[in-house]
């Protein structure tokens, strides 16, 4: 209710549908289009993700609207992707649903000849992360350092994407009480200092891995 200050979540769906199909007619441009898809994850005044059951409940929105597209329209695995962010939100409880909506997106890339690499390894640092919160850990350990090594090839040390899987890689390793090896990982790869020169000492990049 608006006196509880709870989201309608009804709202924010029709609201991101709206500014997204609006790209798409307008012909605005992909930067523009990525900008009003984040509507669907993202709050437009304070600019932080939604969390939680919100989370959650905007991912099936976002589903349910592009579903009736063709099994490899981008728009529709897009949305797939939403909703698993959504189930795999740690206090919605649902990894194991997420696990399954990450792994049917990954398979229909890898039929897809004009997917990258970068959407390949997102999908896969998300299966990652569902299996961290399913307690398979050595699974996520092999997952989350095959993606850290692929990206370090393709984009180097000094990339924020090559910096966050290493971060991702890093709190796997915690959350298993490995701190030993995730110190060393850190070590090995000067994560903190490099990610200081390249984010800066404030992002939250940063002071999580000085936190690992």
């Amino acid at each position: 209710s608006p006196e509880l200050g709870v989201a309608h979540v009804s709202c924010l769906a029709d609201q991101a549908k709206l500014l997204v199909a609006e790209a798409l007619e307008d012909k605005l441009g992909l930067e523009a289009h990525h900008e009003r898809w984040k509507r669907w994850d993202t709050c437009d005044l304070c600019k932080q993700p939604y969390h939680g059951d919100v989370r959650c409940a905007l991912g099936w929105a976002c589903y349910r609207t592009y579903a009736g597209l063709p099994e490899m329209d981008m728009a529709r695995l897009n949305s797939l992707t939403v909703l698993g962010n959504g189930l795999s939100e740690r206090d919605v409880g649902r990894a194991e649903e997420a696990l399954c909506v990450y792994e049917a997106v990954l398979n229909s890339l890898r039929r897809d000849k004009t997917a990258t690499k970068h959407d390949l390894l997102t999908v896969q640092a998300n299966i990652a992360l569902c299996l961290n919160r399913l307690g398979r850990h050595d699974e996520a350990f092999a997952a989350e350092t095959s993606v850290f090594a692929r990206y370090k090839a393709t984009l180097g040390t000094a990339h924020q994407q090559t910096i966050l899987a290493g971060l991702n890689l890093v709190a796997g390793l915690s959350q298993n009480r490995k701190h030993a090896e995730a110190r060393e990982f850190l070590r090995k790869h000067d994560l903190v200092a490099t990610s200081q020169r390249v984010l800066g000492a404030q992002h939250p990049i940063t002071m999580r891995l000085r936190w690992a």
